[in-house]
């Protein structure tokens, strides 16, 4: 069984043509980071089935062609929403691939550098107003420079019928970054008086494979702070993000 592939990263396990009765149940289980014990929420994910109508793509001098879709509007359709267990890929400077039903590991940068208190938490608010509207918030933090994120975007509640059953349609990364960044830019210049950009116009994703990858992420996240010499180890710091329901 092929696993997934990360362009950016250079590294690929290449897919078979078809993909049936592929079953993946992650389930996460406690762990300590900086001296202080964890449970992140579980992922779980039964009854995957993957179908690639990506188009052919060429990396470390070898290309591969996914079997095409039955037509092109099925291509034009799937660029425009992401689909339950289907993968598709965006590009700006980056590639950016989906899966319906993934969660993700996503970072933006400020294009100011360095961002003061009162901006941060006007990026922190915008955040939170969309959990459990767009998508599930695992855990994140605000740096001064930069955020990171661990979600997984919602189903809008529409269906996707161009494929051989049913399946559900997904709020897009690309979509919910751009109204997080909009939003909390707009504030920012609002609130600073500032005017132009705040946030550089890319950011990276990348879809989390397996449990390991999950508790990673997590363990990075929660990491970051103390890294960056902002806090010291077991010190909290004001602006990691948990799940409202989770944090009180």
């Amino acid at each position: 069984m092929a696993q997934p592939f990360s362009a950016v990263e250079r590294t690929f396990s290449p897919p078979p043509l078809n993909f049936t009765g592929l079953r993946i149940i992650i389930v996460a289980q406690p762990f300590s980071a900086v001296g202080r014990t964890f449970s992140p929420p579980p992922l779980n994910f039964t009854g995957l089935r993957i179908i690639i109508v990506a188009q052919p793509f060429s990396a470390v001098g070898r290309t591969f062609s996914p079997p095409p879709p039955r037509n092109s509007t099925e291509v034009q359709c799937m660029a425009e929403h992401t689909v339950e267990d289907v993968l598709t890929r965006a590009r700006r400077n980056l590639p950016h691939w989906e899966l319906g039903g993934s969660a993700y590991f996503v970072t933006f940068r400020s294009a100011r550098g360095t961002l003061p208190p009162a901006a941060l938490e006007m990026i922190e608010r915008r955040i939170y107003f969309g959990h459990n509207k767009f998508f599930r918030l695992f855990l994140g933090v605000i740096m001064p420079d930069h955020v990171h994120l661990l979600i997984q975007p919602l189903p809008t509640g529409e269906l996707d019928t161009l494929l051989d059953y049913p399946r559900k349609v997904y709020y897009i990364i690309g979509e919910i970054m751009k109204g997080i960044k909009g939003s909390a830019a707009r504030d920012i210049n609002r609130g600073l008086g500032t005017t132009g950009s705040v946030f550089q116009d890319e950011r990276f994703d990348r879809i989390i494979r397996n449990e390991k990858e999950y508790l990673e992420k997590y363990r990075y996240i929660l990491y970051n702070p103390v890294k960056a010499g902002l806090i010291e180890p077991f010190g909290e710091y004001r602006f990691y993000l948990y799940p409202p329901e989770k944090a009180g």
